[in-house]
């Protein structure tokens, strides 16, 4: 019974979601333990926390830390579904091995299908893996399973801003500080929503309500964020230097100053801090696959290769439905033979070799095949909402068909700035290769 209280505490306190919280959730297991030293789901729980921490911390020092005792845990009890849980979440945050997480994630709840708990859990998978739809679906399992969760409610909330619904994201995210006015993260989010509608006045409000003692450097990197969009460029400047003296270190906050620079507009700042979260392994990689606040990086071709090396889901990387893939083939095919008729019938008044090595040609070819889609694309979609309108697309890679290997990284940044731009149109899914991978 003591080591369950202990436990039960544990569980209470993680709920708050704060570096503090963990670190008194860390407490309570380990005394669960020190009681009972075969109690599975204390390591499962203290693996959780650890986890948690390494968003507050070196994920380096963390992480391992984190493997180590839920490996114990499956070693007691490998039915435990908690325990499979905590695997899970390591691997998503630290390894990026998606395939692997979700095995782990699905073993969990075949286990534990009552548990809210693991059902948020997997609903924050696919969020973070851009299967928005799923991921709301298996939010509001949880949701429904602990309708006073306030972590359930923000991750319906969270998944909302990422897909681009803002309106569904600031409601949410309002009833989640209605619930807990002193969850923080909720401040954060429902601040960025405002940002992405460009309602500035409301975003400043939302990040200036935030109670003083609750204010962490996450919080200041956010409020630079949201002044560097409203204009107010001295306020995001002081904020950006203070958390880049000895809070960068302590807290790892390479993404959140690289968010600040990209609200800025610079660029360079933002990519340079980036590469030092890469180097880092830092554990907030993954939100650059979602977070819009990252948007106008997604068509440099650097911050391309960085989602690369970092293992996140992208459009070029993710095998897709196989109909899907018969029918660009098809397409790929017919588009080809006309091409073949054209440059015959023009042979004999065009130098064919002038035209492959003139790289202008190649820009050319790339924004008029940009341009020619994102119209059909914009009239497509006016023409069916006018009647019955279309619920979903499906979005494939282009493929640089120039020759020049120099201009690749254009048919990358076109995938993804497509992407970025369906997604804000209303009550249209957007399928990209990172929305179906498995």
């Amino acid at each position: 019974p003591e080591a369950l209280e202990s436990y039960l505490r544990g569980l209470s306190y993680f709920t708050g979601f704060t570096p503090e919280n963990f670190k008194k959730a860390i407490a309570s297991y380990e005394r669960a333990i020190s009681i009972d030293p075969n109690y599975a789901p204390a390591y499962a729980g203290l693996a959780e926390c650890y986890s948690e921490m390494s968003f507050f911390g070196s994920a380096g020092e963390w992480m391992p830390k984190a493997k180590h005792v839920v490996r114990k845990a499956l070693e007691l009890d490998d039915t435990l579904g908690g325990a499979h849980n905590s695997l899970a979440i390591s691997m998503m945050y630290y390894d990026r091995d998606f395939v692997a997480a979700e095995k782990e994630f699905k073993r969990a709840l075949a286990l534990d299908p009552g548990s809210a708990h693991i059902q948020m859990w997997y609903g924050w998978f696919l969020g973070l893996t851009r299967r928005f739809n799923e991921g709301l679906e298996q939010m509001k399992r949880a949701r429904q399973l602990d309708p006073l969760s306030h972590l359930n409610a923000f991750g319906i909330g969270a998944i909302n801003l990422w897909r681009g619904r803002t309106d569904r994201a600031t409601e949410q995210l309002s009833q989640v500080l209605e619930l807990n006015p002193a969850f923080t993260l909720a401040y954060s989010y429902l601040a960025g929503a405002y940002v992405e509608e460009r309602n500035f006045e409301l975003a400043i409000a939302t990040i200036e309500e935030a109670p003083f003692e609750l204010v962490d450097p996450f919080s200041r990197a956010a409020a630079a964020y949201v002044y560097a969009k409203a204009g107010d460029r001295n306020k995001a400047i002081g904020i950006l230097d203070e958390l880049k003296g000895s809070l960068a270190e302590e807290y790892s906050l390479a993404v959140q100053i690289a968010q600040v620079y990209a609200g800025l507009g610079d660029s360079e700042q933002a990519m340079e801090w980036l590469e030092k979260a890469c180097t880092e392994n830092s554990v907030w990689l993954i939100w650059l696959g979602v977070d819009p606040s990252f948007n106008p990086l997604r068509s440099d071709f650097r911050f391309i290769e960085l989602i690369k090396r970092a293992g996140l889901p992208t459009a070029q990387t993710i095998q897709t439905f196989e109909s899907l893939e018969a029918e660009t083939v098809m397409l790929q095919q017919d588009t080809t033979d006309r091409n073949s008729e054209v440059e015959r019938n023009t042979e004999s008044t065009t130098d064919s070799k002038d035209k492959t090595q003139n790289p202008k040609s190649n820009w050319w070819l790339f924004g008029s095949l940009g341009l020619f889609i994102l119209t059909i694309g914009f009239f497509g979609y006016s023409y069916f909402a006018g009647s019955d309108q279309i619920e979903s697309i499906a979005v494939m890679p282009f493929v640089n068909e120039s020759g020049n290997e120099e201009v690749e990284y254009l048919s990358d940044g076109m995938t993804e700035t497509l992407i970025s731009s369906l997604t804000e149109i209303p009550n249209l899914s957007v399928k990209a290769r990172s929305t179906v991978f498995y």
